[in-house]
C-alpha cells in the first residue's frame, strides 16, 4: 500500500468523541479510543466497521490535558482492520482527516505532537 501521509504520526490513547447527525436529523454521540494522531488526522479504535462511510463527515472532539475538549470537523477517509505478519489483529477502526481545523485546534495538534507517547483516558 501506497503511503499517502503527509503528517508525522504520534503514538496516543486519547478519547474522542464523534457526533453526527443521521439522515432523520437525529444526532449521535459515540465515545473512542485515538490511538495516534497527527497534523492531518486521528485514528480511532472500533470494532464494528459498519459504523461509517468513506467520506461521511463528521464533528471530532479530542480530549487534551485537564479534561479540555477541541473540536473539529473531520471526513472518513479510511476503514481497517491491521493485522501481524502472524495475521493477529492488533487493531480495527477508523482514519479521520480533519477539515479545515481552526487555530485553536491546530494549536492543541501541535501540542500532542510534543508530547510523544501519552494517555489521556
Amino acid at each position: 500500500m501506497v503511503e499517502r501521509r503527509k503528517n508525522k504520526r504520534t503514538a496516543c490513547r486519547l478519547r474522542t468523541q464523534v457526533r453526527r447527525t443521521t439522515p432523520d436529523g437525529k444526532t449521535e454521540l459515540m465515545e473512542f479510543v485515538s490511538t495516534n494522531l497527527s497534523l492531518g488526522g486521528v485514528f480511532i479504535q472500533a470494532e464494528d466497521l459498519s459504523l461509517f462511510d468513506l467520506g461521511e463527515e463528521l464533528t471530532v472532539r479530542i480530549e487534551d490535558k485537564e479534561n479540555k475538549f477541541y473540536e473539529g470537523a473531520v471526513r472518513v477517509i479510511r476503514s481497517a482492520r491491521v493485522f501481524t505478519e502472524e495475521k493477529r489483529l492488533t487493531a480495527s477502526g477508523y482514519g479521520l482527516m480533519f477539515i479545515d481545523p481552526n487555530p485553536e485546534f491546530l494549536a492543541m495538534l501541535e501540542r500532542q505532537q510534543k508530547e510523544k507517547p501519552h494517555i489521556i483516558l
